[in-house]
Order: C-alpha cells, then structure tokens, then sequence
C-alpha cells in the first residue's frame, strides 16, 4: 500500500466534574484535553512523504470562577528519502492558528505561535559520508504582548550534540546557564548550523565527527548576545553483538555571550565530556 491514512482522537484528560472539589462546589464544569489528529503518508521504495493536521483543544488551566482554554491548529509535513548516493529528511512544525482564550471578559485574548523546522542531508562516499543540517525553533517576541510566541521546539528524544540540547547530559548534570537563560534537554528559540562526517571503518565500527553552532532566535534582556555556542564531537561506535553496541564518545562545547544574560563581566566557562556506554537493544 503506498497510501496510508491515519486518524485519531485522543482524550488526554476528562475532568468534566471534579469530583475532588467538595459538594455544593463550586465544580470545575470543563477542564478536559482533547487531540484530533489527522496523518497521511505516502510511500515509494526509496522515499516516503507526509502530512499531519492536528487539534488541539486544552482547557485544563480553566478554574470555577475564571481561567482560560488554548486552541490550536497544527501542519505538519515530511520528506524523507535516498536519492542515488544522497539521503534528504525534512520536517516542518507549524502552528497554523492559535488561540487562548479568557474567561474573564476583561481580559484580551492572545493569539498563540509556533514553528520549529528541520532539514537534514548526507552524501555517501563508499564507506565514508558527509552532511549537514539546519534546524529552527521559533522563539517568543518579548515586544509582541498580543501573541504568545515559540510554543514549538525540537523534541526531547533528539539529540544533535552530545552537549548541547542533549537530555542524557541534561539527565545527569542539569540544565546549562543561569536561570532564565539556560539550554535544556530540548531545543528552544534558537538556529542550529552542523557539518559531520562519518567513516565505516568495517562492518562493526564507525567513527562520526560534527561541528555545530547555535544562535538565539529572540533575546529578552536588555544588552544580552545572541550567540549560544558552538560545539565539537567525536565518536566511535562498536557494534560487539547484533543488540549490543559499545560507544565511545568526546565533546568540547565553547559557550558564547548567551548565557552571561547581559552582564558583560559575568565569566563563562566553556564545557567538555569524555564518556563511553554499552547500549542493549531488545
């Protein structure tokens, strides 16, 4: 089948009556979140394409006398595929339209955006490749007090470098920067540029190296750099049985002006790891 149709809808949340809210009330009458959801693909042997429309109605931060529900329209669509000795994926997150809207009468609704996109490409050379990738994530306009901005960002389980945006390193040794202006697990109002190249030394071993650098989509604080970093990473990966894989692995991350938060005589120290893992797949 080279068309595949997908739909769903998903109740995340029922709190119709809150029975946890004591009699006579008052009684939490609609706090429920619900997904529409809408996919099709479409599949050739070599490369496959998609679109998503979703719905989203979430009214969880509604109260029994106030509050407000979010509504939004999300577009979606891949591309992924080789094309002879070259590999092209792509993805778009965008939210069409947006919405949060108040109880309380008072008080102006906001408009609600988000867009965060991807592209990557690699060219094989016999054993050895090369590629780079582009990726965005829209962040919030802090003169723009209309719109909630940058509610879209690079996903948790994606890792680009082994120190920034990476959530083992974050797992372990915390988010980087001060509060308020750190980088997480998660990539978030920022542009990401990256070079790599990967050899196949055999059929079990590979080497992969990557330079990248970030900057800030938006700055919110008054004197603050929009450069977050760049970064350097090498790897070797042994696959010692079919399931099991040995990993070794070195990063060097220069931290830039970014996380100084406006404060020129703030002092930021660049970061570095050396780390190696076994990885049991079953």
């Amino acid at each position: 089948t080279k068309f595949v149709n997908i739909i769903q809808v998903k109740k995340v949340e029922e709190q119709d009556w809150n029975t946890l809210t004591a009699a006579p009330g008052p009684y939490y009458t609609d706090k429920d979140h619900d997904r529409y959801v809408w996919a099709g693909q479409y599949r050739e042997k070599n490369w496959q394409a998609a679109f998503l429309v979703q719905f989203f109605r979430d009214a969880r931060a509604k109260t029994p006398t106030g509050g407000f529900k979010n509504e939004m329209w999300l577009l979606s669509p891949y591309l992924k595929g080789s094309f002879g000795d070259l590999y092209l994926e792509s993805q778009i997150y965008w939210i069409a339209e947006g919405k949060r809207n108040f109880d309380n009468p008072t008080v102006s609704d906001l408009d609600m955006e988000g867009l965060a996109a991807y592209i990557m490409t690699k060219y094989n050379l016999g054993p050895a490749y090369v590629g780079g990738l582009y990726a965005y994530a829209e962040g919030n306009d802090p003169n723009d007090t209309t719109t909630i901005g940058g509610l879209r960002r690079g996903g948790a389980d994606w890792n680009p470098m082994l120190i920034l945006w990476n959530k083992d390193m974050v797992k372990w040794n915390g988010p980087m920067g001060p509060a308020g202006t750190t980088t997480g697990n998660a990539m978030t109002n920022a542009s990401l540029f990256q070079v790599f190249v990967g050899y196949q030394a055999n059929k079990d071993l590979e080497i992969f190296a990557s330079y990248a650098f970030s900057k800030a989509d938006e700055v919110a604080i008054v004197g603050q750099d929009d450069d977050i970093g760049s970064e350097f990473d090498i790897k070797a990966t042994y696959k010692m049985f079919e399931n099991l894989e040995y990993e070794v692995a070195f990063g060097y991350f220069w931290s830039d002006d970014w996380y100084k938060a406006g404060v020129p005589a703030t002092t930021v120290d660049d970061n570095y790891l050396l780390f190696h893992k076994l990885t049991l797949s079953f």
